[in-house]
């Protein structure tokens, strides 16, 4: 009953920021950041994990009696900013974050290896057909959307890696 009060929240989120993308045309452009172009779909894949996020922030200052009841993520502040602001603001944070991985990592003339794209591309994969179809598809995510969020999410440990790594600039 928990989790799916939980993914009840998770929908309410994803509802309302699908009304605000959901008029937009297929593969159009939400948000370039570095010159790097994100559509509405991907746009809503930082959203959705935000929202997550989010919900994972609150119910970790909730008290054990707390969360026996039906929690309300809505009248909740995380960082002193109401609910849905906190995931708008980092949703946008997930983008900028993922943009600048990448940015650093084309200066750097890094690509992700063939194994390591693979390895997200079946993580991906994996959690799309285990169910997370059932929260992005109706919010106007497809599986080579998910799948490309999944993937650019790996530019951030490359980079680490690079930098850090056995054989990085300040390898430690």
């Amino acid at each position: 009953m928990k989790i799916f009060k939980k993914l009840s929240a998770l929908l309410l989120v994803c509802l309302l920021a699908l009304s605000a993308v959901g008029c937009h045309k297929q593969n159009e452009v939400a948000i370039t950041v570095d010159g790097f172009e994100f559509t509405s779909a991907y746009y809503m894949c930082a959203l959705i994990n935000a929202n997550s996020e989010a919900q994972n922030k609150v119910s970790e200052t909730l008290t054990e009696e707390e969360t026996q009841k039906e929690i309300d993520f809505y009248s909740k502040k995380i960082d002193d900013k109401d609910f849905v602001t906190w995931v708008e603001d980092r949703a946008i944070e997930i983008i900028k974050e993922i943009a600048t991985y990448k940015s650093l990592c084309k200066k750097a003339d890094l690509k992700l290896d063939d194994e390591t794209k693979a390895n997200a591309e079946s993580y991906a994969s994996y959690y799309w057909q285990s169910g997370y179809s059932q929260y992005f598809e109706p919010n106007g995510v497809g599986e080579n959307t998910y799948m490309n969020f999944t993937v650019d999410s790996y530019y951030s440990s490359l980079y680490f890696e690079h930098l850090y790594g056995k054989d990085g600039e300040k390898a430690i």
